[in-house]
């Protein structure tokens, strides 16, 4: 089953033209939208995704909104006074979480890293050139090869034929994302006719006329029946949070929101609020309302949403390590890197309970901790928190010893203490330092004599590979890879792509002890 919603900005009633009033007429349920804070599509793309609002007078900021209905019978929203939540309507049980349907989410308006599983969100641009804060670093390359408009510029008075051609764009590249992954829901953003409107801060722009927006929503009418005839989703979703009202220059709470499924209904109009709609699509498609906000979902297949030889590849190895070994004597090595974290969601994929082994070296950074508390909290993964048994002062000075005592003698003793007799790792050859020629798996000793069996799931992965894997899952990243790090290890010997040469192009460039990693691994270090 396939859900297509399509979010138009500033879209009325009256403005519906061609194969969108014939969604809108022949809806299943249709009606106006109650917007939700400041009603702007920003804020609806935010309430969307997270099931709260960014700012709001009423509710002050960052609040969550509940008591909502999951609208699959036609009947009204609510008795009582829909124009306004009241404040008992706030619910700490309310917040959106992941469904476990594979959703695309394209073109959001706010780059928000919003982790989700299962699920690839694209807009925004590169940040730092290097990471990319929404879509994979392939997506990223194609869009800029395909002149996407991210949007329109504040300085730019874009006329009717540009923003034709931005939503033209749009659709092209909305065609190669849902060509390429696997989806049941896509949520897609047209912004043309808000543009044309007030282009973000200049209120009634200066192309602005009912010839020109009839001729704007002409081509979203094209836009939305092709992308329809395409894919023949079971469900087209077509809304708008707010329209526009001229007489005050500015946005109103006069949006549409109508549910079409080929069939003509006699339903009563509904009002809902933006973020009843998500709700709505988890309940199309099945999900259970108590699993809405859970983390933990259960995936029903083993193929990723990003299909590519090299994550089959690398899954089929892990799989097979948990069917040759018990379960209870095998790890995953996670250090708050995309690597390890990788590795680390594979073997959760496979069981719910493998132990995850955090070394903590007391002189990580604090947006490493975050990270391993997202997982920990966020996925429910069994985080075992290693602690080094001898105190350590003088982090860096002497590089080896540190890491002999704080990383390799505490993992060593916490294998040793837990019964580990298999590690998994997120180890690739590119990365270097005596990694090259490093096999898939090989018996490891410890200092004391201890043998382990060291699997290497990934060695043929490359930064790429990585990003392109973990982003569309939706699996959170440490921050730190938003903000200029491509290697993160502790922070004395980890540097921002700011701070080393700018010849340097070697991902582990920022990684201060790079030279005596050949070193270390010989010292049992992975």
């Amino acid at each position: 089953m396939k859900t297509l919603v399509i979010v138009l900005d500033s879209v009325t009633k009256k403005d519906l033209v061609d194969f969108l009033e014939n969604v809108y007429n022949k809806a299943k349920y249709h009606g106006q939208l109650v917007p939700i804070g400041t009603g702007h599509t920003v804020t609806s793309a935010f309430a969307l995704m997270t099931g709260k609002i960014p700012y709001n007078t009423h509710y002050g900021y960052n609040c969550p909104i509940g008591d909502w209905v999951w609208r699959t019978d036609g009947r009204k929203f609510r008795q009582d006074n829909m124009e306004m939540y009241t404040y008992d309507d706030v619910r700490e049980d309310s917040l959106i979480g992941k469904s476990g349907l594979r959703e695309v989410w394209f073109n959001i308006p706010m780059t928000i890293p919003i982790p989700r599983v299962n699920a690839v969100i694209v807009g925004g641009i590169p940040l730092a050139g290097y990471e990319y804060y929404t879509q994979p670093p392939w997506l990223q390359e194609e869009l800029e090869r395909m002149d996407y408009i991210v949007d329109v510029k504040e300085d730019t008075k874009p006329t009717p034929d540009y923003l034709i051609r931005m939503e033209e764009k749009r659709a092209d590249a909305l065609n190669l994302v849902l060509d390429r992954f696997e989806w049941d829901v896509a949520f897609a953003w047209f912004t043309a006719l808000d543009r044309l409107h007030h282009n973000r801060v200049h209120l009634k722009g200066v192309y602005d006329n009912e010839m020109n927006r009839r001729s704007i929503m002409s081509a979203l009418s094209r836009v939305v029946y092709n992308l329809y005839s395409k894919y023949r989703p079971d469900y087209l979703f077509v809304l708008s949070d707010h329209g526009w009202l001229d007489e005050v220059n500015y946005h109103w709470n006069n949006g549409i929101y109508a549910i079409f499924d080929g069939k003509s209904y006699d339903n009563p109009e509904v009002r809902a609020s933006i973020i009843d709609v998500l709700p709505t699509v988890y309940a199309l498609h099945g999900v259970k309302r108590e699993s809405v906000g859970k983390p933990v979902f259960e995936r029903q297949n083993d193929t990723f949403i990003l299909q590519n030889e090299k994550y089959l590849k690398s899954f089929e190895i892990i799989k097979n390590t948990f069917k040759t070994f018990n379960p209870s004597q095998i790890a995953v090595s996670i250090s708050g890197g995309k690597d390890s974290t990788a590795v680390a969601y594979m073997a959760w994929l496979v069981d719910k309970n493998v132990k995850l082994i955090f070394v903590d070296t007391r002189a990580h950074f604090k947006d490493t901790w975050f990270h391993i508390n997202e997982l920990k909290n966020g996925f429910n993964m069994n985080i075992y928190v290693a602690q080094p048994t001898t105190r350590y002062l003088n982090y860096a000075e002497d590089k080896v010893d540190c890491c002999r005592v704080n990383k390799i003698q505490n993992l060593h003793h916490t294998l040793e203490l837990l019964g580990i007799k298999v590690l998994l790792t997120g180890i690739r050859r590119d990365d270097g330092g005596g990694r090259e020629t490093t096999p898939v798996s090989e018996v490891r000793k410890t200092e004391t004599g201890y043998d382990y069996l060291q699997v290497n799931p990934i060695l043929d992965w490359n930064y790429d590979d990585v990003m392109n894997f973990l982003l569309p899952e939706g699996v959170p990243i440490n921050p730190l890879y938003y903000n200029g790090y491509r290697s993160i290890d502790c922070y004395p010997c980890t540097l921002s792509i700011f701070d080393v040469p700018e010849q340097t192009k070697h991902e582990r460039a920022g990684r201060i002890k790079q030279e005596v990693l050949g070193r270390l691994r010989s010292m049992g270090y992975f």
